[in-house]
C-alpha cells in the first residue's frame, strides 16, 4: 500500500482531529497563492451559525505535519507588534 505524501514537503500525510467551529467567529487572513506553500495545512473546520446538541464536535482530516507549521509559521509573520 503506497503512503500518501505532500507533494510539497515529501512529508506523510497523517490523520488529525480537530474541533468544528461553530458559531460566527473571525476567520483568519487568506492566504490566496500562498496556499500552494501549504496544501494540506486545513485545521479549521467552520460548521456555520445553527447549533443544535447533536452536531458533531470534532473532523478528521489529513494534513501535512510540515505544511501545517508553514502556515502556522505564516500567520505568526501577520501578526502586529
Amino acid at each position: 500500500m503506497d503512503e500518501k505524501c505532500c507533494e510539497v514537503h515529501g512529508t506523510k500525510l497523517e490523520s488529525r482531529t480537530f474541533p468544528i467551529i461553530y458559531g460566527f467567529p473571525a476567520r483568519p487572513p487568506d492566504p490566496g497563492d500562498r496556499i500552494m506553500d501549504f496544501p494540506h495545512a486545513e485545521t479549521e473546520t467552520f460548521g456555520g451559525c445553527l447549533v443544535s446538541f447533536d452536531q458533531p464536535e470534532e473532523v478528521t482530516q489529513v494534513v501535512c505535519p510540515a505544511c501545517v507549521e508553514a502556515k502556522e509559521a505564516w500567520l505568526k509573520s501577520l501578526e502586529l507588534d
